[in-house]
């Protein structure tokens, strides 16, 4: 994974850029966990002095409650987000922040420009961010920012592939938009940090399968845990049985 200050700065440089040319941001996020970490940071960017007036829309009837949860329980924040707390700082609010629960509100949004939006689902299969992509993504100025894994075979994956032509509702939309991933929002842990743990066992596996990743990142994971830590490690095909003995 990227560093994370790297992501961060990215993910600014991205919204600085798109507020100069007047474009929309498009940000397919999961509701829970991942819109408030975006939204903790862009708060930051906010109180910092280094992003104000951009119009940031979290379109997720979902988000908007999950947040709220998030809210009720500051006792489980970390130390700097407590500390923005004593300062008077909601660690997920700034102003500009609009949560849009209603459907009428949603559709209105097309008509905006110069405005992030934020909605579920995270890897573009379905919710209200498809509709935002449809009504932005042949507009140059567009920029769609990836903080989640896209999976392959979902829209995502095909937009984050460089596909010029995506079908979306059964009709072709050409990809002109600008296209960003910040892997460094992952959390999932990467390569050094599963080869930390796997070296951190008491004692050496007899084998390892290797069952989750793309085929070829998993395939060279194979060679660099056999080749580093000397234990046996497989990638099982599909619908494959293998007996434990």
């Amino acid at each position: 994974h990227k560093d994370r200050n790297e992501t961060l700065l990215e993910l600014l440089s991205i919204l600085q850029q798109a507020q100069k040319e007047e474009g929309n941001v498009l940000i397919p996020a999961f509701a829970i966990e991942r819109a408030q970490e975006l939204l903790y940071e862009v708060n930051l960017f906010t109180e910092n002095r280094l992003l104000s007036g951009l119009p940031f829309y979290v379109d997720s009837p979902m988000a908007s409650k999950s947040t709220a949860i998030f809210r009720q329980y500051p006792d489980f924040y970390d130390e700097d987000a407590k500390r923005l707390l004593k300062k008077g700082d909601d660690p997920f609010d700034f102003p500009g922040l609009h949560m849009v629960e209603d459907v009428e509100e949603s559709k209105r949004l097309i008509s905006k420009r110069g405005i992030v939006i934020m909605a579920g689902s995270g890897m573009c299969t379905g919710g209200r961010i498809v509709h935002h992509l449809k009504n932005n993504i042949e507009n140059s100025k567009t920029h769609i920012v990836f903080v989640v894994y896209q999976v392959k075979g979902t829209l995502g994956r095909r937009i984050v592939d460089g596909e010029k032509v995506v079908r979306i509702f059964g009709q072709e939309y050409t990809n002109n938009a600008q296209i960003h991933t910040l892997g460094g929002f992952s959390a999932h842990a990467d390569q050094h940090d599963l080869m930390y743990w796997l070296g951190s066992f008491g004692h050496t596996p007899k084998e390892i399968f290797l069952v989750h990743g793309d085929e070829t990142v998993s395939s060279n994971f194979a060679k660099k845990v056999n080749t580093e830590l000397q234990i046996d490690t497989y990638v099982p095909n599909l619908n494959e049985s293998i007996e434990l003995k």
